[in-house]
């Protein structure tokens, strides 16, 4: 009686979902005995790419789970039922307006014998056809070469804890997400699969790929100069470890601290925007509010911030707390707050697109069902544009420089 009541009215209601063979064929024999029921087809989710991003296209209820409790009376205002199969998760949920498609209705009448009949007043149709950003044979390409780099890496003792690969490939015009992945293993190393919704949920330190946005920012606000040498050694603060570079560098410029991934050039920044002055073994006394300053400046490259990428659940990443000078000196090195792989992806797209910050999309256009007639385009969005491009073609020259003559040549 419950399952009778929770539809609309003049709308189909689900007594029984995946009947048996036997089951549909006593109720046709019997018909005469159950007036006003009948047996219907429904269409269900088929995937031509096998389990390829499964976890980033997400799932659908059924019509046993239902209307999720949280969104129950949004969905009732709109027309569902109660056992309505409605998105769940992934893109399922972020496009089910588009993908839901509308319903028959019916209106059941009885002829002399006192038999249900039914007369189909409207007739649905089926939902969009989604027309994603994903290049499959890159997707695929990506996922094997992770895979064997982690299944390669199970016994290598300098990557005892390399449990996981995170990696988005985003077209820096446009913000297409070609390929994303969040390759992961588990300890005993017998599985090795995609998760691809934690390369916009997982959030780590990101180390030194941050450096473009600190050297973006030490000229924009007149901290250093171009070309301006720093001597590259080893810092120490009270009652800290030494703080150095992976190697004394000597004397190294804007330029090449990018290309040699210079810790020290960046801790200079830090301690110059914050006010503080340096004595060996001293106290690292500095203005709070740099910190501010910091996530100000990288937020502007899509750190820290959601970027926008059209999902329900982007995470943010964690912002530390604590105030302490040396933690602004981990700050301007990537290991203070932590970002996801999306973010990491717009901030260097931002760099290779002249300062251009634009929204990562996965959807790009949707079509009528089984035509190629385009119902919804999901356009290109710059979210902002960084205001010094001056400082940030030093920026570029310098992590140019790093592939042609410094640490990155030799990875």
């Amino acid at each position: 009686e419950y399952a009778m009541s929770e539809s609309p009215y003049q709308s189909l209601k689900v007594i029984k979902d995946n009947a048996s063979i036997d089951e549909v064929a006593y109720l046709i024999e019997h018909n005469s005995l159950f007036p006003g029921f009948d047996v219907n087809l429904y269409f269900d989710r088929s995937y031509p790419q096998g389990t390829l991003l499964r976890g980033l296209l997400g799932s659908v209820t059924s019509s046993t789970q239902g209307l999720a409790s949280e969104n129950l009376l949004t969905y009732l205002a709109l027309g569902y039922a109660r056992n309505s199969s409605v998105g769940r998760s992934g893109l399922e949920i972020q496009y089910e307006s588009l993908l839901k498609g509308t319903d028959s209705s019916y209106q059941v009448n009885y002829n002399s014998d006192g038999l249900a009949y039914f007369t189909e007043n409207i007739v649905g149709s089926k939902g969009q056809d989604l027309v994603l950003s994903i290049d499959a044979d890159l997707q695929r390409k990506v996922e094997e070469l992770l895979s064997n780099a982690l299944a390669n890496n199970i016994a290598n003792p300098y990557r005892a804890y390399l449990r996981s690969i995170y990696l988005v490939a985003m077209d820096p015009n446009t913000g297409d997400v070609l390929s994303i992945a969040g390759m992961k293993r588990t300890d005993d190393g017998a599985t090795i699969y995609n998760d691809p919704v934690s390369a916009y949920t997982d959030s780590y330190a990101a180390g030194s790929s941050i450096k473009g946005a600190v050297v973006y920012m030490g000229l924009s606000e007149d901290l250093i100069t171009a070309n301006e040498s720093i001597l590259d050694a080893p810092i120490k603060i009270a009652d800290t470890p030494m703080k150095r570079s992976l190697k004394d560098l000597g004397y190294v410029t804007d330029q090449t601290a990018l290309a040699m991934s210079s810790n020290v050039y960046m801790f200079n920044i830090a301690m110059r925007l914050g006010g503080a002055s340096y004595v060996y073994n001293g106290p690292l006394n500095i203005d709070i509010e740099a910190f501010n300053t910091f996530r100000s400046y990288f937020s502007q490259f899509g750190l820290g911030v959601y970027t926008g990428l059209d999902v329900n659940n982007e995470s943010l990443g964690y912002r530390g707390f604590s105030s302490l000078g040396g933690h602004l000196l981990d700050f301007a090195i990537g290991q203070y707050d932590t970002y996801t792989t999306i973010q990491l992806a717009q901030y260097i797209s931002t760099i290779a697109n002249d300062g251009l910050r634009v929204k990562p999309r996965l959807l790009l256009e949707s079509h009528v069902s089984d035509t190629q007639i385009t119902s919804y385009v999901n356009p290109v969005t710059v979210l902002n544009q960084l205001d010094d491009l001056e400082s940030l073609k030093r920026v570029q020259s310098g992590f140019r420089l790093c592939v042609t003559d410094g640490l990155c040549a030799s990875l």
